[in-house]
């Protein structure tokens, strides 16, 4: 078999999940594959939190694309266009020369950008939280704001220093929001001069429930352990405006805030926009076993892709979860193509989900079983470290 050019665009959950596996069932000598990523490490999203709040450090959540994929070529030069038809992909060299590459089959894994236009304000005045940096740099803020409390003289003042808000009560927003209250109560001991009372952490939901993809009852928990954790709750009210000031709701509502975190709002990557393939509400639309709809060669996986899963004949979720097992299930329907097999449409029941709530809480869905509280964390932190890829992580 001559020897096969497989191009991954994109170094998250999917892109890196597909290229471990092709490489542990293609040698050298069969597949050059090559993965263009954004940034020449992986963001384990799940982990982000945690950095923000001080609890692990920021090495711990990004993995280098070099030591998570021993024998692919890593490249960082940014992939503009895809031409399906010609089998070629044109990317942009860092002093920014268009080039060409022209391969057999092309992985498209590019996740969704953040859209931080949803909001009126908030790409000017809110922080986003999506990678390593914007962890880093919100853990930076809360340690300025802080420090400017601590020096404060007007009670005003000092309050709305120590105030922050979050958007969004989805998984991101309420581990970002229990990680500030957790790190808040632990630092404060340290600033004589700020009291309890006065640092605020405000979580704001449009929905009538947190964490819509849990049930009922594990929902409930979670907004009862973050309240009884001091964390504030607002539910059913929509973001309005984001100044420097702090955020106003749809009802006219204003809470001065120095910090807002904005974990809303996705939009398609640029990258998929400018492909001329099919899709659903910005989402690549896939056959049964991932290839891009009309394509022999051209497969997607991960946020960016509308695959449905054969397990439920329901759309897979955009999911860490999801993402890896579609990376996974892409590689081996490559390489059973590649060897003359049929391939096999995308299958995967899912394990369950996790989510850290703060004060050492978390809740679960797995394997049928709904999970609260200490032991749930402990499970929580351990599956996701153990995930982490490379055993120097």
């Amino acid at each position: 078999m001559p020897r096969k050019t497989i191009v991954i665009v994109g170094g998250g959950f999917a892109g890196v999940a597909c290229g471990r596996r092709l490489r542990s069932r293609l040698n050298p000598e069969e597949a050059r594959i090559i993965l263009f990523g954004e940034e020449n490490y992986m963001v384990f999203q799940p982990l982000l939190a945690e950095v923000a709040g001080r609890s692990i450090l920021p090495e711990a959540a990004a993995t280098p694309l070099r030591v998570a994929l021993p024998g692919v070529e890593c490249r960082r030069e940014k992939v503009v266009d895809v031409f399906l038809a010609e089998n070629r992909l044109v990317y942009e060299t860092f002093e920014g020369v268009k080039r060409s590459l022209v391969y057999d089959h092309i992985v498209i894994a590019c996740g969704s950008s953040v859209n931080l236009t949803a909001v009126p304000g908030m790409a000017d005045h809110a922080l986003p939280f999506r990678t390593v940096a914007d962890a880093v740099r919100l853990r930076s803020q809360i340690s300025q704001q802080l420090e400017q409390a601590a020096v404060e003289e007007n009670p005003a003042r000092r309050k709305f220093f120590l105030t922050f808000a979050v958007i969004g009560g989805g998984f991101s927003g309420v581990e970002v929001a229990g990680e500030i209250n957790d790190l808040l109560n632990d630092v404060e001991k340290w600033y004589p001069t700020i009291h309890p009372e006065e640092s605020r952490v405000i979580l704001i939901h449009s929905r009538d429930q947190l964490l819509q993809e849990v049930s009922p009852s594990l929902r409930e928990f979670t907004r009862r352990k973050m309240e009884q954790n001091g964390v504030e709750i607002v539910l059913e009210k929509r973001v309005k405006l984001v100044t420097a000031e702090g955020v106003t709701l749809s009802d006219g509502t204003h809470y001065p805030a120095a910090t807002v975190v904005g974990t809303v709002g996705t939009a398609p990557h640029p990258f998929v926009e400018r492909m001329a393939a099919p899709k659903e509400k910005g989402r690549l639309k896939t056959s049964p076993d991932m290839r891009l709809e009309g394509s022999t060669n051209a497969w997607a996986i991960g946020d960016c892709a509308l695959i449905l899963n054969a397990y439920d004949n329901q759309p897979a979720p955009p999911t860490g979860q999801l993402a890896e097992r579609e990376g996974k299930q892409c590689a081996e329907n490559i390489v059973r193509l590649l060897r003359g097999q049929p391939t096999k449409p995308f299958y995967f029941k899912p394990l369950g989900m996790l989510c850290a709530i703060g004060g050492h809480n978390a809740v679960a869905e797995m394997m049928g079983f709904k999970l609260s509280g200490f032991f749930t964390w402990w499970v929580w932190r351990t599956v996701y470290l153990m995930k982490l890829p490379s055993f120097s992580r």
